[in-house]
């Protein structure tokens, strides 16, 4: 099953990614927007730049943070992905936010406003895998935003 597939990632010492290459960043989103076509997202790239890793790993994580803002910003949100130079990836919206004791444990198993509360698990591990960082900015009635570094 899918919940057992992401425990099985989120428990492996090491990944295992069998897509390892260089992307151009502009690459995986393009991918992404051509996923989310029906929904309002904007998209500003201030910089293009490599991605080295897994391009599937990477686009899960970008999806799975495009989606819980389709699902939580409520329907009037604004939606945006944003590359920037220090190979800075954002995902963005104007909602509701996230109350800050949610926000302080987000990555954690089993925390959620719903759903099953493995998706920001997941993404932490893979952007952890890429020896990257990944942080939350969130202000109730504001909005969210996820900050990639890669």
């Amino acid at each position: 099953s899918g919940i057992e597939r992401i425990n099985a990632i989120l428990n492996s010492k090491n990944n295992s990614y069998t897509d390892i290459g260089c992307y151009q960043a502009t690459d995986l989103i393009d991918d992404i927007m051509h996923e989310f076509q029906k929904e309002k997202l904007n998209l500003q790239v201030n910089s293009n730049f490599w991605v080295y890793g897994s391009k599937e790993g990477i686009k899960t994580v970008i999806s799975n943070l495009v989606r819980n803002a389709i699902k939580y910003a409520g329907e009037h949100a604004t939606i945006s992905i944003t590359l920037n130079k220090g190979n800075e990836i954002i995902v963005e919206d104007n909602g509701f936010g996230i109350a800050p004791a949610v926000k302080k444990e987000i990555f954690k198993s089993n925390v959620t406003t719903a759903g099953h509360g493995y998706g920001l698990t997941l993404c932490k591990k893979i952007i952890d895998d890429h020896q990257g960082t990944i942080t939350c900015h969130s202000e109730i009635d504001k909005g969210t935003k996820f900050v990639i570094r890669l």
